[in-house]
């Protein structure tokens, strides 16, 4: 019997932790957006939190895209 390529286990635990990691890339950016809300930088907070959306967005995307291919 063949075992398990260990590059899938690295995979696996990748995108298990994939979840908890744009988690904490999210609270970060966002409290990055918060300091620049109140230090009157009002039109970089919010063109800030619209990139940060939109690249949460597509990180999402390709995550559940590759944890469908995988069969995870």
């Amino acid at each position: 019997m063949e075992s398990i390529p260990t590059e899938y286990f690295v995979i696996i635990y990748g995108m298990i932790a994939l979840p908890f990691i744009l988690a904490i890339l999210g609270g970060i950016s966002l409290i990055v957006v918060a300091i620049l809300y109140f230090t009157n930088r009002r039109k970089a907070a919010l063109k800030m939190l619209k990139v940060l959306g939109i690249v949460m967005i597509v990180l999402i995307a390709f995550a559940w895209l590759t944890k469908s291919s995988l069969g995870i």
